[in-house]
């Protein structure tokens, strides 16, 4: 924990934050989602019911989740976020919130959305959850001072600054502050700004080997090619 390599000073560094976050240094909750993401365990034993999730059927995914007695676990959460099985999700949300957040907080769900999901996804995840909080959207704030547009920032399969960007529009719109600075100074505004075209080509093309359907909606508007 007092090691350089976990200072809050270097998060810039997936190495740093990796090692934060083995150290579970403050706010290493929601900086776990950024980067390379939270890991989840894929869960053989639920074969049957990441059926009923791909399907997104309510009464076979409780059913089954009756059947085997499990908890809300993050990795169930995340099988049904990536699986864009919505119903479920805001059932869960509607039925079960209290043992859900007590296992997966809702602020972690708008980080990891924010951080790993395309735009649509990440929408879609985030307008479920202002129907069960209204403002977890804006009003979210980390350890560092940071709200979920530099979560966004991180977010391999969108490009945050992109003017075609739905993401960082639904989080200018629902209250997220581009003038607000961290705990050291900085503004998303600031550093946003301060891309150069250079700068926007490089991170432009570091997403497209993630994402190649990017492209279209966010198309390279800086490259000199």
């Amino acid at each position: 924990p007092d090691s350089i390599i976990t200072s809050p000073y270097l998060l810039e560094s997936p190495t740093v934050i990796r090692r934060y976050c083995q150290a579970r240094k403050n706010g290493w909750e929601t900086l776990r989602y950024t980067r390379s993401g939270r890991q989840w365990s894929r869960l053989h034993s639920w074969k049957a019911i990441r059926e009923e999730i791909e399907e997104d059927s309510v009464p076979g995914f409780e059913m089954g989740r009756t059947m085997l007695g499990s908890r809300l676990s993050f990795s169930i959460i995340a099988e049904i976020l990536n699986c864009g099985a919505w119903k479920i999700f805001r059932y869960l949300l509607e039925n079960d919130l209290e043992e859900l957040e007590k296992n997966v907080p809702l602020e972690e769900i708008a980080c990891h959305a924010v951080s790993q999901f395309p735009d649509k996804e990440a929408i879609e995840v985030l307008n479920i959850l202002e129907e069960i909080r209204p403002g977890i959207t804006g009003n979210f704030r980390d350890a560092f001072g940071q709200n979920l547009l530099w979560y966004g920032m991180s977010n391999p399969r969108s490009c945050w600054f992109h003017p075609n960007c739905r993401l960082t529009a639904f989080l200018l719109d629902h209250g997220c502050s581009p003038e607000l600075p961290t705990n050291i100074g900085l503004s998303w505004r600031f550093l946003t700004d301060s891309l150069t075209d250079r700068h926007k080509d490089s991170l432009w093309r570091s997403r497209i080997t993630v994402n190649w359907n990017l492209a279209e909606e966010q198309p390279n508007l800086w490259s000199k090619q």
